[in-house]
């Protein structure tokens, strides 16, 4: 009986972890998210990302840092073609957090 459980919450798990994708390409194409990458403060300088937010912003883009990121060593970006608020920074970043613990 308890690998019939387990089996069950696997599946709840694969739905779950798929609404989640779903939801995040949702995001994606609302917004025309064209980028998004999370750096080590050994790989990126803070110069750089405001040398390429300035040229996101020229070229009509908009250059987002990752909520997610906040508080630690590392730099998060998000660019897309249409503006995003403080709130769907921060869904997008909860949904993302929600799939890594899935995986």
């Amino acid at each position: 009986m308890n690998h019939i459980k387990k089996f069950n919450e696997g599946r709840k798990s694969a739905n779950r972890e798929n609404e989640i994708k779903d939801e995040i390409k949702a995001f994606h194409r609302k917004f025309n998210i064209i980028y998004h990458e999370i750096f080590d403060w050994k790989e990126v300088s803070e110069y750089i990302l405001k040398d390429w937010e300035k040229t996101i912003k020229k070229v009509g883009g908009y250059f987002y840092k990752d909520p997610a990121c906040e508080g630690s060593d590392t730099y998060g970006v998000y660019i897309s073609l249409k503006p995003m608020s403080r709130k769907d920074l921060n869904e997008i970043t909860r949904l993302e957090d929600e799939l890594i613990d899935l995986q």
